[in-house]
């Protein structure tokens, strides 16, 4: 195969996954986030023991948080946050995993298994994490760390991080294991005669 050849082996199936993910997702985005409302209240009053959610829904792929401080101050405190930045992970995996040049089809598909739940756990992360933050940004007046982190590359890093991971996992799940080489049987050597007498 030339160089080109190459190239466009590599290039179509990357711009053309990630072509048809941003679609799908931007069509199925509102429904999808607000599907996992229940999860991601849990997992809010899971990291902040101290705050009830009153209102979470997803409109126009934003997401609105409205929630109860029930110990002192108590107060009402609301943030909103975009609902597509949970897709960078979905979007850029999966495109370079289609890309990516695999030996068999039975690694591909070990990869694939490994970046769904790699990409499961990030998600259900990531929205109430990033939320969570921003009420912190709203009460503090500053910007967290972890948000600037969030915001400048962090999520784009992680999701390499998920890709390579699903890279070393299909590795050592499917790689083809070196024949063991049968061991020859053992030589039986033919006993000397012994001289019946000596010196003949």
């Amino acid at each position: 195969m030339t160089p080109t050849g190459r190239a466009a082996a590599v290039l179509v199936p990357l711009v053309a996954t990630y072509a048809a993910l941003c679609v799908g997702l931007y069509a199925v985005g509102d429904p999808l986030v607000q599907s996992m409302a229940p999860v991601f209240k849990a997992e809010i009053h899971a990291l902040r023991p101290e705050l009830r959610v009153d209102e979470l829904r997803v409109e126009r792929a934003t997401v609105h948080l409205t929630i109860r401080r029930t110990t002192p101050p108590r107060q009402i405190l609301r943030a909103s946050s975009s609902s597509s930045v949970a897709f960078t992970y979905p979007i850029l995996v999966l495109s370079l995993l289609a890309a990516w040049p695999f030996a068999t089809r039975r690694r591909r598909l070990v990869a694939l298994a490994a970046a769904g739940a790699l990409l499961l756990a990030a998600m259900l992360v990531d929205l109430p994490v990033l939320l969570l933050l921003t009420v912190a940004e709203a009460t503090d007046g500053r910007e967290p760390f972890v948000l600037f982190l969030y915001n400048n590359g962090g999520r784009q890093l992680l999701a390499l991080l998920i890709f390579a991971a699903s890279l070393a996992v299909s590795r050592h799940l499917a790689a083809p294991r070196p024949a063991e080489v049968p061991s020859a049987p053992p030589v039986l050597r033919p006993r000397r005669r012994r001289q019946a007498m000596a010196g003949r």
